[in-house]
């Protein structure tokens, strides 16, 4: 390696800067920890020798990294501009954000996790199955900060997400409003994940009282060949006359538009479409529909601010928030 080309150390720093290592070291963790003078000829040291600090292994011997972990069921639709909106806020903040994808898979989110936390992430992102919540509640009572975005809520941790019940109930009342259906399809996650039970007690609310049409669960949509399934229920139930769709995740209200188009063009007319959407859903699927919009970017940044506050102030025992992800309705 040419003199050029050969970085500075730490330990040409302290020399210049008539300082000890240990001074350097802690300026470099915490500038306000060394004496104002002593910070002033660290600074201007490491700017004559450009010297560049090794964060990984500072990291390492702190027992955290500068890197964030984020484990989502996939990297489209919401997702994708939530993940967006982690990574630019972190990017900011001299972060790195690791992404993995879990596919809704309980195990397959364990496994990441798991791999992440022995990277020495600084915190962690988790849009969960809702499948792991013992697991969760464990990786959080470790002490590396943990924020579930769009999933349930757990006692050590922050949670930011829509109020599912209440849009379901939202969702609901609309469909009635346009004229019930003769059978009410539920596309949903996992029937045992919370976010999967929220959506179904607004929807059994909103029917109370009411002349409700037949409902049909369809559970673990994410699941390969659940969906399709389900539309093949829900084309027969639109061929012998009306029937209605609610679609809790934006990928099976999109997935469940093209297939039906594929099918026959004149099913979408026989069913009520609704569920919770991306801002340009209509747009790309080229037909109006009622449905729920929620801001994507908008969890994402409010997911990152709250894990960075938990990782730069090392406020882990602050008692644990929840942040609501506003939704707006298409039809208001």
């Amino acid at each position: 390696m040419t003199q050029e080309n050969r970085k500075a150390t730490i330990r040409e720093v302290a020399q210049l800067a008539e300082v000890s290592v240990s001074s350097v070291s802690r300026y470099l963790a915490d500038p306000g920890s060394v004496r104002a003078y002593a910070a002033y000829r660290i600074r201007e040291a490491i700017q004559q020798l450009g010297y560049e600090p090794n964060t990984f292994a500072r990291g390492l011997r702190q027992g955290r990294g500068r890197t964030v972990g984020m484990v989502v069921p996939d990297l489209e639709f919401f997702y994708a501009k939530a993940c967006r909106a982690v990574g630019d806020y972190f990017y900011e903040r001299g972060y790195a954000v690791f992404v993995c994808s879990s596919d809704g898979d309980p195990a397959k989110e364990q496994f990441c996790v798991r791999q992440l936390q022995s990277q020495r992430v600084a915190g962690l992102i988790v849009s969960s199955s809702g499948l792991n919540p013992v697991f969760l509640e464990q990786q959080a009572r470790q002490g590396v900060p943990l924020v579930l975005l769009d999933g349930e809520s757990l006692p050590p941790c922050d949670l930011v997400c829509a109020d599912y019940e209440q849009a379901a109930r939202r969702l609901t009342a609309r469909l009635l409003a346009t004229g019930a259906p003769a059978g009410l399809h539920l596309l949903l996650g996992e029937e045992a994940a919370a976010r999967t039970q929220l959506c179904e007690a607004g929807v059994r609310a909103a029917l109370a009282g009411a002349d409700s049409p037949a409902v049909y669960p369809h559970y673990g949509c994410r699941r390969e060949g659940r969906l399709p399934a389900a539309v093949e229920q829900i084309a027969r139930d639109a061929a012998a006359g009306r029937t209605g769709v609610m679609a809790f995740e934006p990928e099976f209200l999109e997935q469940t538009v093209i297939q039906l188009n594929r099918r026959d063009t004149a099913l979408l007319s026989r069913v009520a479409l609704t569920g919770m959407a991306m801002p340009n859903t209509c747009d790309k699927l080229g037909t109006d529909l009622d449905c729920l919009v929620q801001d994507a970017a908008w969890a994402g940044v409010t997911a990152a601010q709250a894990l960075y506050h938990r990782i730069a102030e090392q406020q882990t025992q602050e008692p644990p928030r929840t942040y609501p992800v506003p939704v707006r309705a298409s039809w208001e």
